[in-house]
């Protein structure tokens, strides 16, 4: 746990360091800037917080309070391949808000295929905890074609969460699934990059996510 929150005391020390090399950014980059590392460093003290306080309210073993009635998973999935490539810190997330919904074996395909491409590339601890969270919820969720789809990805996620040790071991290869939003930034973070068409609470199409985030690119 302690190696945990000093890891999270590194991400906001390391985001307030990017903040001021990018003084000399554009009026609209010295915002955006502003916000990530505003919302780096609130995240960064939840995340102590409910740590070492056991505050994670979205946090359940029942997967029926955990789904997301309506959502897009194939449009999900693409702005999930838009934040990886983007990357930084938290790039694997939209993977991780969807981890336990319902996907096609084609659906699981497209991430197995995104987790090797993006998985070697991560140097934060919480990166690569929450990508292999997300995929050995998958795994464990799928039916048996998911399973055979996933199953290479997961037997490497179960390595590398392994090495993390600690909270990261016991969410991917403990006996018990954790699954949901776990705190309120998950949740929020969750409103902002899943697309669930009807919900106003989530984004309404790609179309919303990319008024926001510009770019795209392709994964082999």
């Amino acid at each position: 746990m302690k190696r945990q929150a000093h890891h999270l005391h590194y991400i906001l020390l390391s985001g307030n360091a990017l903040s001021e090399k990018n003084q000399t950014a554009t009026a609209g980059k010295r915002k955006e800037m502003k916000k990530h590392f505003r919302f780096t460093g609130i995240f960064t003290m939840c995340m102590i917080a409910v740590s070492s306080q056991g505050c994670l309210r979205y946090l359940t073993h029942e997967r029926s309070k955990a789904i997301v009635h309506g959502i897009d998973i194939d449009r999900s999935i693409a702005v999930a391949r838009m934040e990886l490539c983007r990357g930084g810190w938290g790039s694997v997330l939209t993977v991780w808000a969807l981890r336990d919904q319902h996907v096609s074996v084609d659906q699981a395909q497209e991430i197995s295929t995104l987790y090797f491409s993006f998985i070697d590339s991560l140097k934060r601890d919480f990166n690569i905890w929450h990508f292999t969270w997300a995929i050995a919820d998958l795994y464990r969720l799928g039916n048996d074609s998911v399973k055979t789809v996933l199953e290479r990805a997961r037997f490497d996620a179960s390595k590398r969460a392994a090495h993390l040790g600690g909270l990261a071991d016991r969410f991917v290869n403990g006996d018990k699934l954790y699954m949901g939003d776990a705190h309120f930034l998950g949740r929020a973070y969750a409103h902002r990059h899943l697309v669930v068409p009807g919900n106003k609470r989530y984004l309404q199409s790609l179309r919303d996510y990319k008024k926001r985030r510009n770019g795209s690119c392709s994964v082999e």
